[in-house]
């Protein structure tokens, strides 16, 4: 299990290399700057070809192009908040996306009513809410308790609304 330690060291370090990817491209560019500076410099002295600073501004790319996208992988694989719903919750909000586009471009809406009943999305996100509010209270953010818990019962009401609509509940009611 990680620490809090090991976790604050991986946002630190995280956090750094966000940085890196942020400032990687005008670092390149103002070395590549410098270098050519130098080479009209140095060319005066007739030490450098033409030939070695292309193939350095070229290098100098290639660094750029390897550097930056390592550095954002490593920033991403090991920021622990990462892992702390964002996925998940990003998933679930493009499902939704995706339900409501199928809605608008005319998807059975009684299939989907069903759909979502039958795999208790309105239950299963109620009850992580309530665990949402258990965390704040233990945090002791009181406030942030109450108002999840009202969003945990108005989903809880929700639910049972719609598993008392259901098109099958009608149906087995016939």
């Amino acid at each position: 299990m990680e620490t809090p330690t090991d976790a604050r060291a991986r946002r630190i370090t995280a956090r750094a290399l966000r940085v890196i990817t942020r400032y990687t491209s005008p670092i390149f560019v103002g070395a590549g700057i410098l270098l050519a500076f130098a080479t009209v410099v140095a060319a005066e002295q007739h030490s450098l070809h033409l030939g070695k600073l292309t193939l350095v501004l070229f290098a100098l790319l290639g660094l750029h192009d390897i550097v930056k996208p390592t550095a954002r992988y490593i920033a991403k694989a090991a920021d622990p908040d990462i892992r702390d719903g964002d996925t998940d919750t990003a998933a679930i909000t493009a499902g939704f996306r995706k339900i409501t586009s199928e809605l608008r471009t005319g998807a059975n809406p009684t299939d989907i009513h069903e759909a979502i009943a039958r795999n208790k999305v309105l239950p299963a996100a109620s009850t992580a809410l309530e665990e949402l509010a258990s965390a704040h209270a233990t945090a002791g953010r009181y406030e942030a308790v109450s108002t999840t818990r009202d969003a945990a019962d108005a989903l809880t009401n929700a639910a049972r609304a719609m598993d008392a609509v259901t098109p099958q509940a009608q149906r087995d009611l016939r």
